[in-house]
This record gives C-alpha cells, sequence and structure tokens, in this order.
C-alpha cells in the first residue's frame, strides 16, 4: 500500500462519516491500480464536477487542486446515487466487497474490470486475505465387520435301506356277505396296535375273517407302498 493514498482514502472516509479498517484502505488502493489514472488528487477517476475539478480526460475524468478537495469530490459523488451506498456500507464495516450490491456499484461507476476481479477472488492483500480452507480429506471409511460364516448344515442322514423282513405281512380280508370289499392291512408279527399284548401270525389270522390270506412282504413290494400294496405272490 502507499501511505499517500492510504491518507487520501482515510481522508475519504471521514468525509463520508467512517473510519476506515486498512482493509477497506486495502480494497480503495486495488480500486485505484485498476482505474491507473494520472488524474491530479483523483485516484479512481471521479467525474464529479465542483471542489476545483478540471476536466481531464475526454471521458468526463477530473482532476483537483488538493488532496482535500479530490477526497471531498470523491465522498460527494459515492454518496450522490443510491447504487453506491452497498459500496460505502461494505468499506465502514471492511466486509463484504464481494456482495452483489458492491459489484454492481463499481460497475455503474465504470470500473468493471476490477468488479470482474472482485467477483473472481481478487485478493486486496496478503494481510486481509481470508484464510486458505485446508483440503477436504474424507473420514476414514471403518473396515467392514468380519463376516461370520453360517454353521454348516447338518448332513441327512441316509435313508436305511429297507431290508426284506419275513416277520411283515400282507393281510388281505373281505366279507361278501357283509358287503365288505377286499381290504389290505400291513402287520407285523409280533406287534398290532390294536391289541394290547403281541401276537403271532396265526393269532392275528384266527381273529381275521375265514377267507383272510396272508404272505410275506419282499423289498420290492415295501418300495412299492405308495398308497398302493403289491398283489399276492
Amino acid at each position: 500500500m502507499s501511505s499517500n493514498t492510504d491518507a487520501f482514502f482515510t481522508e475519504v472516509g471521514a468525509k463520508v462519516g467512517a473510519n476506515y479498517p486498512p482493509v477497506t484502505l486495502a480494497f480503495y488502493n486495488k480500486w485505484s491500480q485498476f482505474e491507473n489514472t494520472a488524474a491530479g488528487n483523483n485516484p479512481i477517476a471521479s467525474e464529479w464536477n465542483g471542489f476545483g475539478g478540471v476536466p481531464w480526460n475526454s471521458a468526463g475524468v477530473k482532476a483537483y487542486p488538493s488532496a482535500d478537495a479530490g477526497a471531498s469530490a470523491i465522498a460527494a459523488n459515492l454518496r450522490a446515487w443510491p447504487e453506491y451506498a452497498p459500496i460505502l456500507n461494505a468499506a465502514a464495516t471492511g466486509e463484504g466487497f464481494t456482495d452483489s450490491g458492491v459489484l454492481a456499484g463499481i460497475r455503474f461507476w465504470g470500473t468493471t474490470s476490477f468488479a470482474n476481479a472482485l467477483a473472481a477472488g481478487l485478493v486486496l492483500t496478503d494481510e486481509f486475505q481470508s484464510p486458505a480452507l485446508p483440503p477436504y480429506v474424507p473420514p476414514p471409511i471403518p473396515p467392514a465387520p468380519p463376516v461370520t460364516p453360517a454353521p454348516p448344515v447338518p448332513p441327512v442322514p441316509p435313508t436305511p435301506p429297507i431290508v426284506e423282513d419275513e416277520t411283515m405281512y400282507v393281510i388281505e380280508q373281505s366279507d361278501p356277505a357283509a358287503g365288505q370289499p377286499p381290504a389290505q392291512f400291513l402287520l407285523r408279527e409280533g406287534s398290532c396296535n390294536w391289541i394290547p399284548d403281541p401276537l403271532t401270525l396265526s393269532q392275528i389270522q384266527a381273529m381275521l375273517a375265514p377267507n383272510a390270506k396272508s404272505w410275506p412282504l419282499s423289498t420290492a413290494g415295501i418300495v412299492a407302498l405308495g398308497g398302493v400294496l403289491p398283489a399276492t405272490v
């Protein structure tokens, strides 16, 4: 920063009733660099008439006879138009120099390149640059919990083979007189679920009709028992 321009813009602040902080002085100094004018006592190229100002160029910029006159002209210029109110507010607080109202006011003044630079992230001074945010580091992803293996499925016990059992019989009886069709029963010698005591085949046969027939149930016949009993053999 130039101490001369700092003093000049400090005087501008006093004339608008503000005590400019250092960042505001940096803001006005950057503005003057974009204007790049040699007009006397007029670093941001005001076109305000009065205060002894004389034409400096064909664009209407004035040169003023003293720093006090130039500061007064710039202060009057900024206070005369509502478009510059956001600039005065930001300058007084030292904040919000990239707000849309401030950028619009600077463009209304005519320094579009400065407004565009501010919008693009122009740093006023290293001293007042906002601290850079640290690079984003994503939080570590916790490891997935170990997968507990499912318990092994117990093996299905094999179906015991069917062994021919000479003590298992098919009993067939019928009672035509009573209208009973032939009926077949599967009985095991030595057991009967409707007689409490074990019976032999001959005892079971004695309890059946006289025309009951019986025969040993072969292995093939047992396998075929799906609701259909084998034929007599």
